[in-house]
């Protein structure tokens, strides 16, 4: 059964608002009937209706990339059999664990039994069915190819899941080693340091520059540590609500484009989902421009997002879609040369395919090799930290010894 939000009047013309469980919202009027009320609204309570702190405290009530990925495989699966919709919908929700995830599929199914399509219902839940998601989905339907559309969706949201897992599985050994090392120089200047260097103080020996420095460091860390954490912390607090304007975020984003190596992975990643996203929705039968709008919408960087939707504009007004998007400047030539024989040849969906897959090719390649040379680079950082803290902390040693001599 279904939960039900209802405003209805009582018998003495009170306005009241709760819940109830229904199969529908037929079925929920007429048990409101019932009991002697009478309805002014009723309506599915979605998983989104719960309060402030049920939401804040909770964090599986939307479906993430896995789920959606698995889900779609399975919904691909069974429709192609020709099993119904609704049928298919209810397997879905048997097989289900996550009690939050039941009851997405069962308010879509209940909605899906009202006459609604299966878009419009997965539209309610934007947290868990993207907009480019329920398009493509809503393209499959009028076509009659719902099947091949959800098989290409599981294939999209697979990738996407599979690149997002690999990406930071490979950044967890460099991010626990960066706070590892962290950890233990802040450990070594606020405890070890003082202690060790305090003897040479009481020699009334000029100190070398190098532990001079060292000192220094570690009385702010000392005393100021804690204001600088508390600092950093309110700085990244300020920053976050300036990426909300759209001004801030452009000239962050248009940084960030801007440092090499950065630039790559970062253009590599948009252009990547945006071919892999217009491809599916191309194989769908979405025109070319709708299309395009739709899978600009998964782009994260404003200033590649604003130079696809001079793209957009241009294929509009009739300019051939590779010609736009050669200047635009965000893809390589190869996939330049794919897309404008996609359009040559009428495959267009299956260049834009091949092209994604060459994106992903690249930004693997180059997370591979990067991520071989942050390792050194990062032990040789680390090295030459610890160096210099024990050359602070011998250096006046020498110094005693040979006034000793």
């Amino acid at each position: 059964m279904t939960t039900f939000i209802y405003k209805a009047l009582d018998s003495n013309g009170k306005k009241l608002k709760s819940t109830i469980n229904a199969d529908s919202t037929k079925q929920a009027t007429s048990l409101l009937r019932d009991k002697g009320l009478i309805p002014i609204d009723v309506k599915i309570y979605y998983a989104s209706d719960k309060n402030f702190l049920g939401n804040l405290f909770s964090t599986n009530n939307h479906l993430k990339l896995k789920d959606l990925s698995a889900i779609s495989r399975q919904l691909a699966v069974l429709i192609k059999a020709r099993v119904p919709l609704t049928d298919v919908l209810a397997t879905l929700i048997e097989q289900l664990d996550k009690a939050a995830h039941k009851e997405i599929l069962t308010n879509i199914r209940n909605l899906v039994l009202e006459g609604q399509s299966l878009a419009h219902a997965m539209g309610n839940y934007p947290k868990s069915f993207p907009k480019i998601y329920v398009a493509t989905i809503a393209s499959g339907e009028k076509s009659g190819n719902l099947g091949e559309v959800l098989t290409k969706l599981a294939d999209f949201t697979e990738a996407e899941y599979y690149n997002r897992q690999k990406t930071q599985q490979a950044l967890i050994y460099p991010a626990i080693m960066t706070i590892f090392s962290i950890a233990i120089v802040s450990f070594l200047l606020v405890y070890v340091v003082p202690k060790l260097v305090a003897v040479f103080k009481q020699t009334n020996q000029i100190l070398p520059l190098a532990t001079r420095i060292l000192l220094q460091l570690s009385y702010y860390l000392q005393h100021f540590g804690l204001y600088f954490l508390l600092l950093l912390l309110l700085g990244l607090i300020i920053f976050r609500k300036m990426l909300q304007k759209d001004s801030f975020r452009y000239s962050y984003h248009t940084f960030l484009l801007k440092i090499p190596a950065l630039k790559l992975v970062l253009r590599i990643s948009n252009i990547a989902s945006f071919s892999r996203a217009f491809s599916i929705m191309v194989a769908a039968s979405v025109p070319v421009v709708e299309a395009m709008v739709s899978a600009n919408k998964l782009l994260t960087l404003l200033p590649i997002s604003r130079a696809l939707q001079l793209a957009v504009e241009q294929v509009r007004s009739g300019r051939a879609l590779s010609l736009a998007l050669k200047e635009s400047a965000q893809f390589d030539p190869i996939a330049i040369s794919l897309i404008a024989a996609g359009e040559s040849s009428g495959e267009l969906a299956n260049m834009l395919e091949r092209a994604a897959n060459n994106e992903e090719r690249n930004l693997n390649l180059f997370l591979d090799k990067a991520l071989r040379l942050f390792e050194p680079i990062l032990i040789m950082t680390m090295g030459l930290v610890v160096l210099f803290i024990v050359l602070a902390i011998l250096l006046p040693i020498f110094s005693l010894d040979q006034l000793a001599g």
